[in-house]
């Protein structure tokens, strides 16, 4: 369910778009949620829905590297970490977030904003408890 500012953002942004006659790539390969992929000393998948129903992230326990994808974001305006916008379900996503700061990471990318460099778990973590 969108905020109350999210639904004309959403309709100005698919205004925007191409027509959907996207063609599917010729290969797709699922990921599901605990599964480790064989790149970044392993990275495993952590499913984060709320976004959309399949939105996924991508910890490097190794590096301690975690990319969230757009379950959460950086504000443009002062860097702060924040619960990504236009979500499906505000209860999901608040539920993924939380997820995401429990991982042990120092560096976090999200799909946008800047990357916290340095402490991001605990800056994610203090962003998770500001939300009821």
């Amino acid at each position: 369910m969108y905020e109350d500012w999210e639904p004309p953002v959403h309709a100005a942004a698919l205004r925007l778009l191409p027509p959907s006659d996207f063609p599917r790539p010729a290969r797709l390969t699922e990921v599901s949620d605990g599964d480790v992929l064989d790149f970044g000393g392993g990275a495993r998948v952590v499913h984060a829905p709320g976004h959309t129903d399949g939105s996924v992230a991508l910890h490097l326990p190794e590096h301690g590297v975690l990319f969230t994808g757009d379950a959460v974001a950086a504000s443009p305006v002062d860097g702060s970490v924040m619960m990504g916008a236009l979500n499906l379900d505000r209860a999901r996503t608040l539920a993924s977030f939380r997820r995401l700061a429990a991982l042990d990471t120092d560096v976090a990318c999200f799909g946008h904003g800047d990357p916290v460099v340095g402490g991001a778990g605990e800056a994610l973590r203090k962003a998770a408890e500001a939300y009821v």
